[in-house]
Formats: structure tokens, C-alpha cells, sequence
């Protein structure tokens, strides 16, 4: 549930990064005016606050786990908002806070759950969203080329495809009958072209007129132009099964391509680790929470769509097919893991 909290005036330098004081002090800097109030809309421990001005105004206030990661989120922002990309507009950075423009919709993982929802349509805003976001940064090649590489470090590929073996002795089901080593080469992608990696639907909001925009930039990097995308369609509140996401992906100007459905099934199948560790520690979520907090989907409808979206996709490339069979165990395995859930 969204928590708030009233903004307390400090002396500068007085406060404790992160605490109400030290928002509300580097908002009073930004913005010439004061704080009233301070929301989580999505819990405590997020990285970013919705903070109400004095004049009644809304933006949302971010501080990331580093000085350095906030200021690069702030210098992206500003740069993708100038060349009119569909991403919140960048207020302004102060030691270590990044103010941004609140923008008013529903996310993405909210509107693509409503029973009219128009799932293709909905979808295809999406990607076009994240590739005009992706085609505005890659003309600005001063920026784009000092974004850091993504999934590049050294074995970063063997662990990765190693993720389903190990989900798999958790469960104890058989792990996918693949070359986890040719799988690895398979996905190895040199830091060619800009993409923001963490793309779940939680990180987007559609506004009252359609469109999309898409937030949280503070991971953005350079890989093979596809992973955005690939996230989205492993993400579990991603509710288009797999020919429809292949519709969307067409609507939004994205062909598929090997790269794509490869990172799409391995993030699908991470995803479902993650789901698994939140159910063993948690048990299951309440749906409709999970989608308005951007939380992890824990629930066996979530699970039952990734499955089925993850396994109708791996069918169609020889590299993660093996993983056609493996969904379905996987998802039958979580769900005995915990107790009912919406």
C-alpha cells in the first residue's frame, strides 16, 4: 500500500541522504519551493518518492544506489526528453536526487490486466515506445557511446544460461535438455547498440490518450538492441500469449530475430526463478497489488501465462527449444510450492 509522509524542514547538510528531510531539502534547491508531502506509491525501499509541492504540483524525486548511477539516470533522462522520446521529462539533478515529471496514466502491467483491454494494441504502443526510445539515443552517439555494456563481463553468459538448471534442482525437475555452452555463445552480443534492459511493465505508464512512456532509466547501457524488449515479453504481467506479442511486435516496428527469442525465453525462465523465490519466502501475491506496485507477479495465473508464452516462443528457434518442455514442468513444480493466490 502507498505510504506518505509529511516533509520536515532541515538545515542543508543536516539530514541523512534518502530520508524526507534530504528529498525535500534537494527539491527546495531544484524547484524554489517547498515540500508538503512525500508518497511511496510503491512501498518502502523504492528508489523513487512522489513528492507533492506547495503549490500542489506532483513529481517524483529518485535517488539510486550510488551518486554516480543517479547523475548517469539524470543525464539519459534529459537527453532522451529534449529529443522528444516518450520518457518523463527530467526536472532537474542535485546532489544525488534526479526530479522528474510525474506523468498520469496507469502502468503498463494495470491497463494490459483490464478485462477491455486491447492486449496487441496496448503491446504494440509499448514497443514502439521502447524503440524510439532506443533509435533517439542511438543518434546521439557522444552519449550512446559512453553508455556502459551490457550482460559483457567476463562468464556473465554461463551464469545466466545456468539460471534454469539450478531452478530446476530447486523444483527437482529435470533441466532443459539443451548445450548450455552453445546456448551461452548463442547469446554472447558484443556492446553494439543502445538498449535499456530492464523493460517490464511495471516500468511504463500509458496515458489517458494511448501512449506510452517509459521510466526508470538507471540501467541503461549497450548490448544487441533487442534485450528491452525480449524483458517485456518475459515479464509476467505481460499479458499477450505468444502470437499476440508477435502481433504487437510487429505493430510496434520490431522483427523477431533469434537474439530476440533466445534472451526472450532465458529471461522468462529467470523471471519464473524470481517468482519462485518470492512464493517460497512470501507465498503467493495478490495480483491486482503486485500490478499497481510494480511488484513481482507471484501468482499461479502469472506463472501459467509466462509458461505457456515462454514455451510457444521456444519452439520457434533450435537453440532454446528444448526449453518447450521445460515450461510446463517448471510451472507445475512452482505451483506446488505454495498455497492458492489470485
Amino acid at each position: 500500500m502507498p505510504t506518505s509522509t509529511a516533509a520536515p524542514s532541515t538545515a542543508p547538510g543536516a539530514c541523512t541522504p534518502g530520508t524526507a528531510a534530504w528529498i525535500s531539502e534537494r527539491v527546495r534547491r531544484l524547484t524554489g519551493l517547498g515540500v508538503a508531502s512525500i508518497e511511496l506509491p510503491g512501498g518502502a525501499g523504492r528508489g523513487s518518492a512522489e513528492v507533492v509541492l506547495s503549490d500542489g504540483r506532483r513529481m517524483i524525486a529518485t535517488r539510486r544506489a550510488t551518486p554516480a548511477r543517479t547523475a548517469t539516470e539524470a543525464v539519459v533522462l534529459h537527453a532522451l526528453s529534449r529529443a522528444g522520446a516518450p520518457v518523463p521529462k527530467a526536472v532537474g539533478h542535485h546532489d544525488g536526487l534526479l526530479l522528474q515529471e510525474r506523468v498520469e496514466g496507469a502502468r503498463l502491467s494495470v491497463a494490459l490486466a483490464a478485462p477491455d483491454a486491447d492486449r496487441v494494441a496496448l503491446g504494440g504502443a509499448a514497443v514502439a515506445a521502447l524503440e524510439a526510445c532506443r533509435k533517439r539515443l542511438a543518434r546521439l552517439p557522444q552519449l550512446a557511446g559512453r553508455l556502459p555494456g551490457l550482460g559483457t563481463r567476463s562468464g556473465w553468459t554461463d551464469d545466466f544460461v545456468s539460471r534454469p538448471a539450478f531452478l530446476s534442482h530447486d523444483l527437482r525437475i529435470a533441466p532443459p535438455a539443451c548445450d548450455f555452452g552453445a546456448l551461452a555463445r548463442a547469446i554472447d552480443a558484443a556492446p553494439a547498440h543502445p538498449t535499456r534492459w530492464d523493460a517490464r511493465t511495471g516500468n511504463a505508464v500509458v496515458r489517458p490518450d494511448g501512449r506510452v512512456v517509459w521510466f526508470d532509466w538507471d540501467v541503461v547501457g549497450r548490448r544487441a538492441g533487442v534485450e528491452d524488449v525480449a524483458w517485456l515479453l518475459a515479464d509476467e504481467h505481460w499479458t499477450p500469449d505468444a502470437a499476440e506479442s508477435v502481433e504487437a511486435l510487429r505493430a510496434g516496428g520490431v522483427a523477431t530475430s533469434p537474439m530476440l527469442v533466445r534472451m526472450a525465453v532465458l529471461l522468462a525462465a529467470a523471471r519464473m526463478g524470481t517468482i519462485h523465490a518470492r512464493v517460497a519466502r512470501l507465498g503467493w501475491a495478490d495480483g491486482d497489488a503486485a500490478r499497481a506496485d510494480d511488484g513481482i507477479g507471484a501468482t499461479p495465473g502469472a506463472v501459467d501465462r509466462l509458461a505457456a508464452r515462454g514455451a510457444a516462443l521456444a519452439t520457434t528457434d533450435a537453440v532454446v527449444a528444448p526449453f518447450a518442455e521445460w515450461f510446463p514442468r517448471a510451472a507445475s513444480a512452482l505451483r506446488g510450492t505454495g498455497g492458492g493466490g489470485g
